[in-house]
């Protein structure tokens, strides 16, 4: 999923075998869970409850992040490479 700038976007999203399916493909996101605007990503996002992911975020695929945690502006997450990029 891309967003763009501040602005607010509301997502539905509906499960199908399981899986929760958004605009970027399939994940859990789970209640609580807020995606800010300029964030990309990737296949397969899954949240705990009460998760921040702040503006401008690159998240890719297979990618899980805990409850309660706040991933700040900017950071690069790649699960696939084992690499966490703060900016």
């Amino acid at each position: 999923m891309t967003t763009s700038g501040s602005e607010t976007h509301q997502v539905f999203l509906a499960e199908e075998d399981g899986w929760a399916y958004g605009p970027w493909g399939r994940g859990f996101l789970r209640c609580g869970t807020v995606v800010y605007g300029g964030c990309s990503i990737g296949e397969r996002l899954e949240t705990g409850h009460n998760v921040v992911i702040r503006e401008d975020c690159v998240l890719g695929d297979d990618v899980s992040i805990w409850s309660n945690t706040v991933i700040d502006y900017g950071t690069v997450i790649d699960a696939a490479g084992g690499t966490v990029r703060q900016v």
